[in-house]
């Protein structure tokens, strides 16, 4: 049995990709011949090939190829005539009306991505698996109209347990308080509310504050446009609310333990892979209630139904200033954290692919 993984773009530190990776290493582990296959290699990886359509076609029935939904492709037609068995891991898509404002040309193609999964969806018989990485994207697929499973984001933890980088870790870890978030900078993550939230925290309970965005914030000019002219125009420096970009994983574990409170206002999570790694580096986590946070976060967090950024600053300084708050929430997290370890999705998915 070969296994092929086919991603709409490859790149370390996304994802899907971190995903897509995770469970082809746990394949080769098994003694399986396992690759990946997409048409953008933005981050050149030796389990990373150029998509082989002809090579693909060829393909036995005892084989598998893995289709990751993310974005459109020119190739989803292809993949439904492929005589492997076939399996659609559902990430999630993003609702086009949060990108309509900034960019509608990423609106036209996220339509285009839920168009895509319906018509999987409408020729499920030639679909030998759906799979959703969370119960917040297996129940869109049974919205939809077919059956669905549920295995969690495969998560390479091996990624956490390396040095930090020294610059950012003498940077960050000052007499500031560091409120973290971690993720593409777009729209439906809604980094303007923690800003609104950093104002307030800063000018009524402690001035010694700083928000850290870390993610890739070049992919929407337009809206980290906004983003910074309202940081400009509540007069929150460069200092207290920073932009890193995409960061590597040297620096990010720099920026986890620099860190004193995870943070995220997202209205649309189809998994949180950050809430899981802020809990591998003992880090309590303040949420907006919305998606898969609350499956994700569990107990490891105090999850918000409001967007008020007073009530966000009164409870983000309890954590700070309640030991036994922050204590349970650390230990709620770590809990959390180990019953997704024990579910080890990447053996939950290949059971699943073994008895189809």
């Amino acid at each position: 049995m070969r296994i092929v993984q086919l991603v709409p773009a490859f790149s370390r530190g996304d994802a899907i990709g971190e995903d897509a990776l995770a469970l082809d290493n746990y394949f080769r582990v098994q003694g399986l011949e396992s690759w990946i296959e997409t048409p953008d290699i933005k981050t050149p990886h030796p389990s990373v090939r150029e998509l082989n359509l002809k090579g693909l076609a060829s393909l036995e029935r005892e084989d598998v190829v893995i289709y990751h939904t993310a974005v459109a492709t020119p190739y989803a037609e292809d993949f439904l005539q492929f005589r492997a068995r076939k399996v659609v891991i559902n990430h999630n898509i993003t609702p086009p009306e949060y990108y309509r404002p900034f960019a509608p040309e990423i609106a036209e193609l996220l339509e285009a991505s839920l168009r895509e999964l319906r018509a999987f969806v409408e020729n499920k018989e030639k679909i030998d698996l759906f799979i959703g990485d969370s119960d917040f994207n297996s129940r869109m697929i049974r919205e939809m109209g077919a059956q669905a499973v549920t295995v969690p984001l495969a998560i390479n933890w091996e990624r956490f347990r390396g040095r930090e980088n020294p610059y950012f870790r003498r940077i960050f870890a000052d007499h500031k308080i560091n409120f973290l978030f971690v993720g593409r900078v777009v729209p439906n993550k809604k980094i303007e509310d923690l800003i609104r939230f950093v104002f307030y925290f800063k000018e009524m309970i402690n001035p010694a504050v700083r928000l850290i965005v870390a993610g890739n914030y070049r992919a929407l000019p337009k809206y980290a446009h906004c983003l910074q002219d309202l940081a400009y125009r509540f007069h929150l420096s460069s200092d207290e609310v920073v932009f890193t970009g995409w960061v590597e994983e040297e620096e990010l574990r720099a920026l986890y333990r620099a860190a004193h409170v995870f943070v995220s206002a997202s209205e649309h999570e189809g998994f949180g892979a950050p809430f899981l790694e802020a809990f591998e580096f003992s880090l309590p986590v303040l949420a907006f209630k919305a998606g898969a946070v609350p499956e994700t976060v569990g107990e490891g967090g105090i999850l918000m139904e409001d967007k008020n950024p007073a009530l966000w600053g009164e409870v983000a300084n309890l954590i700070l200033e309640d030991e036994e708050l922050r204590s349970e929430l650390i230990k709620g997290g770590k809990k959390r954290l180990s019953y997704y370890k024990s579910l080890n999705p990447p053996h939950m998915l290949l059971n699943l692919i073994r008895n189809l």
